[in-house]
């Protein structure tokens, strides 16, 4: 379990492999589990697991970065890496440091469960165009804050929530969560569109900031 990461599930997922298998390759925790492997695969049609938006809201539309980042994910980048890598090329980062920088926060902060990886990748790229960077400058760092809670405020409204547990509906920390996470084909359905949204969303902001007149 320890070792297992979202890229395993998300491949995993794609390929159809049973969830006892993809465990007992990990680390052997479900060997025994022999239900898992005729766990019926969810439909197209089904309405994904975890939280839903507010009604009536609507996903910023993804430009060329966005659907950049959504195809990376789903090639087996993690969702953070995805969002930072694709957004963050505006402000000079290259794909080789996003990938980096953005390691370790797929899954809710390393398969946690915890914020959504898409979501602290969005965070990254506000402050890669508004970072503190002389201690008596602090007009950026209010600037980065009052994003990011306007950011959480709007994905929100289209999600629901921000933190992986909540999203997907199962706890992804926890052998029987990852489970029914990869079993639901939640890696595969729900969070290519949580990382394109994400990459819509942050993109969408500062381009309404850049059109504010500086007073």
């Amino acid at each position: 379990m320890d070792k297992l990461t979202r890229r395993d599930a998300i491949k995993l997922a794609g390929t159809g492999t049973c969830v006892a298998a993809a465990f007992l390759a990990t680390r052997s925790l479900l060997a025994a589990d022999a239900a898992a492997k005729d766990a019926p695969a969810t439909s197209s049609s089904a309405t994904p697991a975890g939280t839903v938006g507010k009604p009536g809201t609507v996903a910023p539309a993804a430009g060329p970065n966005a659907q950049a980042a959504e195809a990376m994910f789903r090639e087996g980048f993690g969702c953070a890496q995805a969002v930072l890598s694709c957004c963050g090329k505006t402000y000079g980062l290259s794909r080789e440091m996003g990938c980096r920088m953005g390691a370790a926060f797929s899954g809710g902060m390393s398969m946690m469960g915890l914020t959504c990886g898409a979501v602290t990748g969005a965070f990254m790229v506000i402050g890669l165009k508004h970072a503190q960077l002389e201690v008596k400058d602090t007009k950026p760092l209010g600037e980065a804050n009052r994003l990011g809670r306007e950011f959480i405020r709007r994905f929100t409204e289209l999600h629901g929530a921000v933190t992986c547990k909540e999203l997907l509906g199962h706890d992804i920390s926890t052998p029987d969560g990852l489970k029914a996470t990869v079993a639901e084909e939640l890696f595969t359905k729900k969070c290519p569109i949580l990382v394109r949204d994400a990459s819509a969303l942050v993109e969408a902001m500062l381009a309404e900031e850049a059109k504010v007149p500086t007073k």
